[in-house]
């Protein structure tokens, strides 16, 4: 009985969000997001611990920015910070954060832009990627109540010739009710503010900016690129970059 309870709140909360969302039009939005990395109190010194260490360091000096019009969002690597971009481990930690990359999302389409194999391609994703398993979890995240979403996904690798599969874990605030957030970690009911694919790794949201009147100065317009789906590009992928066992 208190499960159903809670489903029926939930559904009229979100519903608030998504008329007060709807109410206030296009509505401009700007998020600044940084890395972090969750460390292991019980982890042992190794012999790569100076790399590691650089690593880590790299990942602080990042951002990601993820500009929307209200019905589109896109996310990428803000290139006006420069500095180390020469050095292996900064090049390193870029390309974990998704910055050889520009992630696209409406509320129907989900596009991964990628120009670093030679050719422009627009890998098309499931709007649904992630099955979502919504918690009652909460925590504060810069003033907004945010709830706890664990996602799961399978994906064969075809390099590896077998079946991955992946638990994301998202943040996200209903209040702002659009479907975006960092890296490809989305298409919940609301905007992420916090994500991890591996429980590692994680983004955060670092500035918040909201508003009719903010000046996003990049283009909301995707790139064009050849399309095809993610079976497709990993099977590319392996081609161009075989895996073997």
């Amino acid at each position: 009985m208190k499960k159903k309870y809670f489903i029926i709140l939930y559904l009229i909360v979100f519903g608030h969000y998504v008329e007060s969302f709807a109410q206030s039009g296009e509505e401009k939005l700007k998020v600044v997001y940084k890395i972090g990395v969750k460390s292991d109190d019980d982890s042992k010194a190794t012999k790569h611990q100076a790399m590691i260490e650089k690593l880590y360091e790299a990942y602080s000096q990042l951002e990601f920015e993820l500009v929307s019009d209200g019905k589109l969002g896109v996310y990428q690597y803000d290139k006006k910070l420069e500095v180390g971009e020469s050095d292996v481990m900064f090049r390193m930690a870029m390309n974990h954060g998704g910055g050889n990359s520009i992630y696209y999302r409406t509320k129907e389409k989900k596009v991964q832009h990628i120009q670093n194999l030679g050719k422009k391609i627009n890998v098309l994703y499931d709007p649904k990627e992630f099955n979502w398993e919504i918690t009652k979890e909460t925590k504060n995240i810069k003033g907004f109540t945010c709830y706890k979403a664990v996602g799961y996904k399978e994906q064969y690798d075809p390099g590896r010739k077998k079946m991955l599969t992946f638990s994301p874990i998202a943040w996200f605030a209903p209040e702002i009710n659009v479907p975006f957030g960092p890296k490809g970690i989305d298409g919940l009911p609301g905007l992420v503010l916090e994500g991890s694919m591996n429980g590692k790794l994680f983004f955060y949201a670092d500035t918040i900016e909201m508003g009719k009147e903010l000046n996003n100065h990049k283009k909301l317009k995707m790139e064009n690129g050849e399309e095809m789906n993610e079976k497709k590009y990993l099977e590319l992928l392996q081609r161009m970059r075989p895996i073997t066992n």
